[in-house]
């Protein structure tokens, strides 16, 4: 059996709580000595890079909860030889025990757990993240009020919930999740329904013998609804919905039967005022970057950012961050640009617009390599590659590229970096942007001349210059030809 660790990070570990396939969760004490729930991953789970990366991505968007029905995730380190996530401890019983020892939750105790896990999982959708996981054993009891526990499976690595297949309870997963759906916020929808109905009978609303006959019958079978109240069995069934478009949304799972209607409509609100169109104040901005006239990008970006404020469209406001951070960049302004991306990024990630928060990623990768914090360019540089990868978006991930392979060259990894310049190449050929072809082939040059490669790098930096020519990019010109003169007189002399 392996040994009790001391500490887990900060973290003075008090005992093991218990372990599942995700890792072992410990009861641990924190620097100012409150109790924390500590979870360390199995090492065939820290060993999915691709899947750290997400579940990184997630464990941010879940520390931004706060909720009392919620233990939130209020630290991580998803970097170190053994990654761990850190939640509140929350104290007392867990939903299904209660309920096993003691009998069904009747009148304001049931619809006090209705509410608060309805309540917890709207919290938890805001923040773009998936519970997975809405059983009556991840629900804790505390006071008669409920809290949803073990966010881990929020955010386990993607690569590790397709190797282990359906992931999640049975008789508590949703029926497309069978089919090979990811699963979505209906999913949670549908483990609420299932867990409320469980609280209300003291049994499984697809009960059955194995586990191949309850898959059945929340596959092809209906739920067992048999002493659910009526103030409650037209939200729960609702939520059982074999089809997740037929579901009602967690905010719209009071827990209680649907209010009255009014006796008379509230009268109408004054309509807002308009807001300035968007689209010509982008077409201001893009053309002031266009020119390279920083202080004209800045006002564009601004204008566009409040304007973006004034439609209340958190996806345009997020969007109107990233154009003035890439404002700010042009200025040199890397401090107040990192600001600006790590807001746009935030924002962009809560409401599901994955190429603003790429671009922003990105932004904040060249702000960082800008302040020579290379071990954070590369991380944010990487994570916007992900999302250009899973959005499609090839100038992205050539952006990226770039980025990358100037650091690696900075740091001399010549063989890292020629690989990031080939990279370029290749995808300037899907981009059609012929300045990437001409700085991949520049950087293949350099990489050549700098490990005495004379004639690569001259073949390198000939081909370099001509593109460069044809852009009429005379800067560019420049600097090849001063590397060009670095590679002859090697060759001459012979290296």
């Amino acid at each position: 059996m392996a040994k009790q660790p001391e500490t887990i990070g900060p973290y003075e570990v008090l005992r093991l709580l218990g372990s599942g396939g995700m890792g072992s969760v410990h009861l641990a004490l924190d620097g100012e000595g409150r109790t924390v729930a500590v979870k360390v991953l199995h090492p065939h789970i820290a060993a999915e890079s691709r899947g750290l990366e997400r579940m990184e991505r997630e464990a941010a968007a879940m520390r931004q909860v706060r909720h009392p029905n919620v233990a939130e995730i209020v630290d991580a380190d998803l970097t170190g030889e053994s990654p761990y996530l850190v939640t509140r401890y929350v104290q007392g019983l867990s939903l299904h025990r209660i309920v096993e020892e003691r009998g069904p939750l009747e009148g304001e105790a049931l619809r006090a757990v209705a509410r608060g896990l309805a309540e917890a999982l709207r919290a938890v959708h805001a923040a773009g993240v998936v519970h997975r996981d809405l059983t009556p054993r991840n629900v804790m009891m505390t006071d008669g009020r409920p809290v949803l526990i073990d966010l881990g499976l929020a955010v386990a690595p993607e690569a590790t919930r397709m190797t282990q297949g359906v992931i999640g309870t049975p008789g508590y997963i949703a029926p497309e999740v069978f089919d090979g759906q990811r699963p979505g916020p209906a999913a949670d929808v549908f483990a609420w329904g299932a867990t409320v109905a469980f609280a209300a009978t003291g049994r499984h609303c697809f009960h059955g013998a194995t586990t191949l006959e309850v898959f059945n019958r929340v596959l092809n079978g209906e739920p067992d609804l048999d002493g659910v109240p009526a103030d409650l069995l037209g939200a729960v069934t609702a939520a059982l919905a074999k089809n997740p478009a037929e579901r009602p949304q967690a905010d719209a799972l009071t827990g209680d039967a649907a209010p009255a209607p009014p006796s008379a409509p509230p009268p109408a609100a004054p309509p807002p005022p308009p807001a300035a169109p968007l689209e010509p104040l982008r077409a201001r901005f893009r053309e002031a970057m266009r020119r390279d006239d920083a202080d004209g990008a800045v006002a564009a970006a601004t204008e566009l950012w409040r304007a973006a404020v004034a439609t209340e469209d958190r996806a345009e406001i997020a969007e109107g961050l990233r154009a003035l951070g890439e404002a700010l960049v042009a200025k040199d302004d890397h401090h107040n640009a990192w600001a600006n991306f790590e807001q746009g990024r935030a924002l962009a990630a809560e409401v599901g617009r994955r190429p603003t928060e790429g671009w922003c990623l990105y932004g904040l990768g060249v702000c960082a390599a800008a302040h020579k914090d290379h071990a954070r360019a590369d991380h944010a540089l990487r994570h916007a590659i992900a999302i250009a990868l899973e959005t499609g978006d090839p100038t992205l991930e050539s952006s990226c590229v770039f980025e990358l392979a100037v650091m690696a060259e900075s740091h001399r990894d010549f063989p890292q970096a020629e690989w990031m310049y080939d990279r370029l190449r290749r995808l300037s050929a899907v981009t059609g942007k012929t300045e990437d072809l001409a700085h991949a082939l520049h950087g293949l040059g350099t990489c050549a001349v700098e490990q005495r490669r004379h004639e690569h790098a001259e073949a390198f930096l000939t081909e370099a210059l001509r593109v460069a020519e044809g852009l009429g990019d005379t800067e560019l010109q420049h600097w090849i030809v001063d590397d060009l003169l670095r590679a002859r007189p090697g060759r001459r002399h012979g290296g």
